[in-house]
């Protein structure tokens, strides 16, 4: 999510630091309505919960290494990571419509 904040921090060429600062919060927002919608119409499920439980290591594990890999990369690196994952991303969707 959030194709159009990222690429505005993207091209607005602020340090990576400042993106984060952005992305991070709307990212959360966009996540936490989204959850709120799906349990209001009753999408949580004992399954769908479990399945949650059980996806959570996995979830924090790979948030350590973004955070580690956060640390290295400088801002040229954390620019073409975010502009390669959005693309990604986007030849996914695309790859599903087949």
């Amino acid at each position: 999510s959030g194709v159009g904040p990222r690429w505005c921090c993207v091209v607005g060429g602020g340090p990576m630091a400042e993106t984060r600062a952005v992305l991070q919060p709307y990212n959360v927002a966009v996540l936490g309505v989204t959850a709120a919608a799906l349990a209001l119409r009753g999408a949580y499920t004992g399954a769908v919960v479990m399945a949650l439980v059980l996806s959570l290591p996995t979830a924090l594990l790979s948030a350590q290494f973004g955070l580690a890999l956060f640390r290295r990369l400088g801002d040229a690196a954390f620019r073409r990571l975010l502009i390669g994952l959005t693309f990604l991303s986007g030849a996914g969707l695309l790859l599903r419509t087949f």
